[in-house]
């Protein structure tokens, strides 16, 4: 595919974020690759390492704003990284299941 038509298409998918809240969207997305790197994680997003950012990020977040910044990320995640987490969800759950 041509750098053009993915340059169209990413223009294209982040036109589908609210505008207001797409400075929101892009902090969150932010804060997890500055996590990421103070934690020395190279390579793809895996399930385990959103589990762990959650995990850590849940002992100071409150749950409903957690699934907000899950749901931020998600599509961000969607959106730089071509990666779809909301197959991940389930392992999530259960983590989190355990967690209680």
């Amino acid at each position: 595919m041509s750098d053009e038509i993915t340059i169209a298409a990413n223009a294209d998918i982040a036109k589908l974020l609210p505008e207001k809240l797409r400075e929101a969207y892009e902090k969150e997305y932010e804060s997890f690759v500055r996590w990421k790197e103070a934690k020395k994680i190279k390579g793809t997003t895996n399930e385990e390492i959103l589990i762990a950012y959650f995990g850590e990020k849940s002992s100071r977040t409150k749950s409903p704003c957690l699934w907000s910044y899950y749901s931020m990320l998600k599509k961000r995640l969607l959106v730089r990284e071509k990666i779809d987490i909301s197959r991940y969800a389930h392992k999530y759950n259960q983590a989190k299941a355990v967690q209680i």
